[in-house]
């Protein structure tokens, strides 16, 4: 099944253009009034959209994990629904069974069989939507006075919030920096990111968000505690791609203070790079981030450039990819069957696994 599901994903990435284009015309027949919304770009947003999903659905091909495309198609619902209403909705389920009639009528016998069933099982929404997370967190009123001072354009205040509550105040310890981290700025950008999808706030005031937390990042990484020295070294990025790397930042930062070397790389780090990274810092552990389910066969590769040049290094992956924790048919937990030796589904896990997966006590 993977190495069928394999070859589809290449059929379907190789055809992703006419599939989509066939896929966007029947829309605007069959619904004349997505037409009369979108206006004369109406074709070509649609069959952008539509590509947008199969690389999803090759995504989930190539891996073999449904869950991947089904979590997609749950958020693009939700997205749909936030800026258009339920006829904005009901225009995401028509394409999505379109596309289906497509890909049967367009892709040869089984091929086409494949990514329907595939497709069948992603209209079925996940359980647990993603969608409405809400800000929870111990340090729940920070984290809203960091968030509106944000939404207020004030970064200037939103680092004083935060600096502030890191210094002690009377006989009150103040908060360390572990606990900003996972208490206040990932909350924080996690409801940013929410009211992002849901249409509540614009992608200017997202970046705007990321950009001042990388600020207090830089800033909160003077009062770390550093631990002696443990002679073991981590690689950290994000992958090819993936332009989100807090999380992954976060790890390294964490990691250093608990003695670790950290080689910090950054964010979208090409598969060769990486390996070269690996190779040239000697390192014990690559802690690699994917943020979305397209990220996930680059992932994969990147993982097997590394391989290709050094077989004992321990690799870790976490992200938003990994979110729901999916497994492919076989049961077969999606990080292991990428080739990673461990998963993080946070950054405290992260921790914890990375001292794991190199034998350090914790």
């Amino acid at each position: 099944m993977i190495a069928n599901g394999q070859f589809v994903a290449e059929l379907v990435l190789a055809s992703a253009q006419g599939l989509a284009s066939i896929t966007a015309q029947k829309l605007l027949e069959r619904r004349p009034q997505v037409a009369a919304r979108f206006g004369p770009d109406a074709r070509t947003q649609w069959r952008d959209s539509v590509i947008s999903r199969l690389e999803y659905l090759a995504a989930a091909l190539s891996t073999g994990s449904p869950a991947i495309l089904a979590n997609q198609f749950d958020w693009s619902r939700i997205a749909h629904e936030a800026r258009g209403g339920t006829e904005a909705a009901a225009d995401f389920d028509e394409a999505i069974r379109l596309l289906r009639e497509v890909l049967l009528q367009e892709l040869p016998g089984p091929n086409g069989q494949l990514a329907a069933s595939y497709l069948d099982r992603a209209m079925t929404p996940p359980k647990g939507s993603r969608g409405h997370s809400g800000l929870t967190t111990p340090h729940r009123k920070l984290a809203a006075e960091f968030l509106l001072a944000i939404l207020d354009g004030d970064r200037r205040k939103a680092c004083s919030l935060i600096l502030a509550a890191a210094e002690p105040a009377a006989d009150l310890p103040g908060l360390s920096v572990q606990e900003i981290y996972l208490d206040v700025l990932i909350p924080a950008q996690r409801e940013l990111g929410r009211m992002w999808h849901l249409n509540e706030i614009g992608i200017a005031e997202e970046h705007f968000a990321t950009a001042t937390t990388q600020l207090v990042m830089s800033q909160l990484y003077q009062l770390l505690p550093f631990q002696p020295p443990n002679g073991k070294v981590v690689v950290a990025a994000s992958v090819e791609g993936n332009a989100h790397d807090l999380g992954v930042r976060m790890l390294g930062d964490l990691l250093e203070s608990a003695g670790w070397k950290t080689v910090y790389l950054g964010s979208s780090v090409p598969g060769a790079d990486l390996a070269s990274g690996v190779d040239c810092f000697h390192a014990d552990l690559l802690a690699l981030s994917a943020g979305l389910g397209t990220h996930l066969p680059t992932l994969a590769e990147a993982i097997s450039q590394v391989r290709k040049i050094n077989k004992t290094v321990k690799i870790l992956v976490g992200g938003h990819a990994f979110s729901l924790g999916c497994a492919d048919e076989d049961g077969v937990p999606l990080w292991k069957r990428l080739g990673a030796d461990g998963f993080a589904a946070n950054v405290d896990s992260g921790v914890r696994e990375s001292a794991r997966l190199v034998e350090l006590a914790v």
